[in-house]
């Protein structure tokens, strides 16, 4: 229902129907009128003039010979690759699927089926040519070097506007000393953006440290260094990362999980500027460009004390948050391609082509991993990859081992004069829900009446919480 509502507001766009037969280019035409106002038929000859002179939001493409309808496809897409067709079939087997995807065709329907899917399926064939034109804008803005400089940003990948204003602020903080506060969730990708600042800064060199589940005595040591004697077993003196860091950019990465004494040496460092190696009395200065990356809210953490107001505000004077995977499904396809090619390029194999329906299955997936989980989904495809395009099976295998579990139904308990607790009833709603829509978020969540959101929310913390 949600999509035909988007086809009222798209009430408006132009729609081409083309075809060999006048019977099946009328039965298109009734369909598509119901919800279109502008819906323009021509033979299938005619078609590509049509286009030439007129502007049109969506070709509804008659299949005619295999041969004549994705020669015309292929000269479609030419012409303008954001033009989506949509083709209606007799028959819609492997082998004549392949051939049109392989053209550019955006989906096949089956003629017998047009009356249940054509409406729904014109909409997001209009919203993808809409998406593609406002991304074309957006690169066009952004992307030009005046905005940034492209080569801290090469190894990135995306066309997503939200990303590529990020990349405009980094820019435009990139002579400034402050830290730099990177948030997101996990596998988005902070350390990428942590290298952009690198390459940004022109300083060298750059270090890493990971700081999760280290107790304070250790992250004094390991960023201040020590004197010999300075305790039991500091036999030699040692460098801390600081001194290795002299000069470049030093990222502390899982800043969320540092305990509050190490939060107090932390806040002094920033503020003072100086530190001490532990066993010294001489102080020394910090020469190095601070980054530091959370998937935790820190504000949220702040609000329960878990997390210093002081050295918050302090840290907070850059930063930035990635948007998850989920928020950017426009990087789907750039990032699908990416890693196919790095893959097939790691094991040694020609990279198989990426069809549009993979890039819409996809796109329908929540991805709790984000971008990491989609270089999982890749390299494990790539990996049993035999033949012809990149199979959807085993990311339609692997989506559907992501969802929960699910567990004995606990509502059975009302028939035996037990009661379920709140907890166990909703994890089993949620569970049953993700297994009923094979993983897809979205349309779970409609099954439970609750937003993507909400839902995603549910998962992480159960997730979390084994």
């Amino acid at each position: 229902m949600a999509l035909l509502h988007k086809a009222s507001a798209m009430k408006d766009e132009p729609i081409l129907v083309a075809g060999s037969r006048r019977e099946v280019i009328d039965q298109l035409t009734l369909i598509l009128r119901e919800e279109f106002s502008h819906v323009w038929t021509v033979k299938e000859g005619e078609c590509f003039r049509f286009i030439e002179e007129n502007r049109v939001s969506l070709v509804i493409l008659e299949a005619g010979s295999l041969k004549s309808s994705t020669e015309l496809i292929l000269k479609i897409k030419s012409f303008s690759p954001k033009l989506q067709v949509i083709v209606a079939a007799e028959h819609t087997d492997p082998p004549t699927v392949v051939e049109f995807m392989r053209s550019g065709a955006y989906d096949l329907l089956e003629l017998s089926m047009v009356r249940l899917h054509l409406n729904i399926t014109a909409v997001r064939g209009i919203e993808r040519s809409m998406l593609l034109d406002a991304l074309e804008v957006a690169v066009s803005h952004y992307g030009s070097p005046k905005f940034f400089t492209p080569d801290a940003f090469s190894h990135i990948v995306t066309v997503n506007p939200n990303m590529l204003s990020i990349f405009r602020y980094l820019e435009e903080i990139s002579i400034s000393m402050q830290p730099v506060l990177i948030s997101g969730e996990t596998g988005s990708g902070k350390e990428l953006f942590a290298k952009a600042i690198h390459k940004l800064s022109g300083r060298d060199p750059f270090i890493t440290v990971n700081i999760a589940g280290v107790d304070d005595n250790v992250f004094a040591d390991t960023l201040f260094g020590h004197t010999k004697g300075a305790f039991t077993g500091a036999i030699a003196e040692r460098k801390g990362i600081l001194a290795k860091a002299k000069g470049g950019v030093l990222l502390l990465d899982e800043i969320g999980e540092l305990p509050e004494q190490s939060q107090i040496k932390l806040l002094r460092l920033i503020q003072e500027n100086t530190y001490y190696p532990l066993g010294s009395d001489v102080s020394l200065s910090m020469d190095v460009k601070l980054v530091l990356a959370t998937n935790k809210d820190l504000l949220l953490e702040l609000n329960r004390g878990g997390f210093r107001k002081d050295l918050y505000y302090r840290i907070h004077t850059h930063s930035l948050t990635i948007p998850p995977l989920r928020e950017r499904l426009d990087d789907i396809a750039p990032l699908l391609i990416h890693f196919v090619k790095k893959s097939s390029a790691a094991m040694g194999k020609t990279p198989p082509a990426v069809s549009a329906e993979l890039v819409d299955y996809l796109s329908r997936y929540s991805y709790p991993g984000n971008v990491r989980e989609l270089e999982a989904m890749v390299n494990d495809a790539v990996a049993t990859h035999k033949r012809g395009p990149l199979a959807l099976t085993q990311f339609k295998r692997y989506i559907a081992k992501a969802a929960p579990k699910i567990r004995e139904n606990p509502l059975l308990k009302l028939s035996t004069g037990g009661f379920p607790t709140l907890k166990d009833a909703e994890d089993y709603l949620v569970a049953k829900a993700m297994e009923k829509c094979s993983g897809n978020q979205k349309r779970a969540a409609a099954l439970l009446g609750i937003s993507r959101q909400a839902l995603n929310k549910r998962i992480l913390n159960k997730n979390k919480a084994k």
